[in-house]
C-alpha cells in the first residue's frame, strides 16, 4: 500500500521540529559557554555549574530532536512503532497545551493563545488521522 499523504506531512513536520531542536541545542551550548566565561571573568562562584546546567538543557533538546527525526523517518518507512509514538507524543503535547491554557491563559497574550490553539489543533489532527482505519492499515500491511 502506498504511504498516505498525511503521514508524509506529519513526517516532514517532525523533521522540521528536529532541525529546530538542533538549532536550539546549539544555541544552548553556545549560551552555556558564554555564561560560564562571563561569570568566571566577573569572579562569580558557580559559573561552571550554571554553564553545565544550560548545557544539560541543550542535550535534552538535542535528544528530543533526535527522537523527532527518528519518528519522522519511521513514519516515512511506515513503521508502526513510529505511528504509535507520534500518537503518544501528540497526546502528551495536547495535554500540556490544555494545562498551559488553563493555568496560564489569563497571563498570555492573544497571539500566544492563538499559537497554543493552533498547536492543539495540530496535535488533535495527528491523533485523529493516525488512528484512521486506512492509515493504520498502511502501517500494518507494511509490517506484513
Amino acid at each position: 500500500m502506498q504511504r498516505p499523504g498525511g503521514v508524509t506531512v506529519i513526517a516532514v513536520i517532525d523533521f522540521i521540529a528536529a532541525g529546530l531542536c538542533v538549532i536550539g541545542a546549539l544555541l544552548f551550548f553556545a549560551g552555556g559557554s558564554f555564561l560560564t566565561s562571563m561569570f568566571s571573568a566577573a569572579g562569580a562562584e558557580g559559573a561552571g555549574i550554571l554553564g553545565g546546567a544550560v548545557a544539560v538543557v541543550g542535550v535534552v533538546i538535542l535528544l528530543v530532536g533526535v527522537l523527532a527525526a527518528a519518528i519522522g523517518y519511521g513514519l516515512l518507512k511506515l513503521m508502526n512503532w513510529a505511528r504509535i509514538l507520534a500518537i503518544i507524543f501528540a497526546a502528551i503535547g495536547a495535554l500540556q497545551i490544555i494545562r498551559t491554557l488553563v493555568t496560564l491563559g489569563s497571563m498570555m497574550s492573544v497571539g500566544q493563545i492563538v499559537w497554543q490553539i493552533v498547536f492543539l489543533a495540530y496535535d488533535a489532527w495527528v491523533i485523529w488521522y493516525l488512528l484512521q482505519g486506512k492509515v493504520g492499515q498502511a502501517f500494518t500491511q507494511k509490517a506484513a
